[in-house]
């Protein structure tokens, strides 16, 4: 059963299958020969503006950065915990499997809100759905601000800083698992962990079509079940581009 759209959703879905008729559109007229010059300048304004678009947004430099900022981070924060006492080790511990455990939760509220609702954001996240092998994701710098701003900072002046660093390690740990499925399930790498993700992977290609909306748990789709959004399996998958970025 499918997710009804809200308003702004609507808009967000039709703007995405206007923007995928128009790369579609511009990419078919630039590779053939017999159109003409108005046509071909269009198609390729419309490629060059989107390659644009996708390199300021991101790139692969920054794209695998998260990786490796969000997995040093995991590190520094284990070994503050193992400077600290017994007690404050079980305590770091024990943050740090409910912050884990939340993950799925915040995942799915920040791809729903956010990433399809939030000005800018929306439009950023528009251009993974369009071109869903290109380098683009958050910024390191935006996604460490929110983490500090929202999850960090709040945790440590309600509890302490041991607690708070144990949660946000564990929420880094469950974005990280997020960030190895959604690449996973894109770019088909390594081999056998997509074929045991085959799951999760037609779940979220049919996220990606432009016909329906809902399926916003990429790790699980246990928050879809539960807030009306699970897209049926028989409905009609994304049409997904499956050239490899440049």
């Amino acid at each position: 059963m499918s997710h009804k759209p809200s308003a702004s959703e609507e808009c967000f879905f039709k703007r995405r299958r206007e923007q995928l008729v128009d790369l579609r559109v511009g990419v078919a007229s630039a590779s053939e020969a017999g159109i003409g010059a108005r046509g071909a300048h269009h198609g390729s304004a419309v490629s060059a503006g989107r390659a644009r678009q996708t390199r300021v947004l991101n790139g692969k430099v920054g794209y695998y950065a998260d990786f490796a900022i969000y997995g040093m981070l995991v590190v520094a924060m284990v070994a503050f915990a193992l400077r600290g006492s017994r007690s404050d080790q079980l305590t770091w511990l024990a943050a740090a499997i409910a912050g884990g455990s939340s993950w799925t939760l915040v995942e799915y509220l920040l791809h729903r809100f956010v990433l399809h609702r939030m000005p800018l954001i929306a439009d950023l996240h528009h251009v993974h759905h369009a071109t869903p092998r290109s380098y683009v994701s958050t910024p390191t710098w935006a996604s460490l601000l929110t983490l500090a701003g929202v999850f960090l900072v709040p945790i440590w002046r309600l509890f302490s800083l041991n607690v708070a660093l144990g949660a946000t390690s564990g929420l880094i740990t469950g974005w990280l698992w997020y960030g190895i499925v959604h690449h996973v399930i894109h770019y088909r790498r390594p081999r056998r962990l997509a074929i045991a993700l085959r799951v999760a992977s037609h779940r979220h290609l049919l996220h990606h079509s432009p016909y329906e909306s809902g399926n916003f748990g990429v790790t699980t789709a246990v928050w879809d079940y539960l807030f009306g959004t699970h897209i049926s399996s028989g409905a009609r998958a994304a049409n997904v581009v499956v050239q490899r970025p440049g």
